[in-house]
């Protein structure tokens, strides 16, 4: 599971976060490679757990990584 190396990752960046398990979505194309696209395709099919906060964007859980 991809959730060991991102939380590896992300003890060295700087993120927008919300809790400790929530990341917003450039931080989890950076972390994962995955694109727009693709984050909204796994959306879609209810792969992951997604909230859209107002303006602040998309926010990802990242254990769904």
């Amino acid at each position: 599971m991809l959730l060991n190396g991102v939380l590896k990752e992300l003890s060295g960046f700087d993120r927008n976060s919300i809790g400790d398990d929530w990341v917003d979505q450039k931080t989890i194309m950076k972390l994962t490679g995955l694109g727009k696209t693709k984050l909204y395709e796994l959306r879609r099919d209810n792969m992951i757990t997604y909230s859209c906060i107002g303006s602040k964007g998309v926010f990802y859980r990242l254990s769904d990584f």
